[in-house]
C-alpha cells in the first residue's frame, strides 16, 4: 500500500500535476505523514514521512512505567534492558573521562620533555660559547706572549 501511494504521489511521474487520491488513499496518506492536511513537496520524488509528535508523547510516561502493558515478565525484561543501557552509558562516560585524563597527562609530560630539552640545549650552547671565549682568550694571550718574546 505504501509503495502504491508513493508511486502515485511521486512528483517525477506526475510532472507536478495535481494529484488525486481515493478516499482510502487519503486516509492512509494522512496516517503515513502524521497529519490531517498533508502537503506534498514540489521536489522530484519528494514525499516526506514522519510520525505525529502527539503519539510519541502519549506513549511515554514520567515514571518509566508502561501503562498499557500488564505482563510482569516483559516489564522486568524492559527494566533490565533500560538499566543495562544506563550502565553502559555511565561506563562510556567514565572511559571518556579516563581518556581525557590520560591525554592531559601525556600533554603535560610532553611539555616537560620539551622544557628539559630546551634547558639542556641552552646549557650546551652556553658551555660551547664559554669554551669559544676561553679559546679566544688563550689565543690572544699566546699572541701577546709571542710578541713580548720577540
Amino acid at each position: 500500500m505504501k509503495s502504491k501511494i508513493k508511486n502515485i504521489t511521486d512528483m517525477k511521474k506526475t510532472a507536478n500535476r495535481k494529484i488525486k487520491l481515493n478516499e482510502w488513499q487519503k486516509k492512509f496518506f494522512n496516517l503515513w505523514n502524521g497529519s490531517e492536511n498533508p502537503v506534498i513537496q514540489q521536489v522530484p520524488g519528494g514525499v516526506t514521512a514522519g510520525t505525529s509528535q502527539d503519539v510519541d508523547i502519549s506513549l511515554t510516561d514520567e515514571e518509566n512505567q508502561i501503562p498499557f502493558c500488564d505482563d510482569k515478565e516483559l516489564m522486568a525484561k524492559l527494566r533490565k534492558k533500560l538499566l543495562l543501557q544506563q550502565i553502559n552509558t555511565a561506563a562510556a562516560q567514565q572511559k571518556a573521562a579516563i581518556a581525557q585524563e590520560k591525554a592531559a597527562l601525556a600533554v603535560e609530560r610532553a611539555a616537560g620533555a620539551v622544557e628539559q630539552f630546551v634547558e639542556d640545549y641552552f646549557a650546551r650552547q652556553q658551555a660551547s660559547f664559554e669554551f669559544i671565549w676561553i679559546q679566544k682568550y688563550l689565543l690572544i694571550n699566546m699572541f701577546f706572549f709571542l710578541l713580548k718574546e720577540k
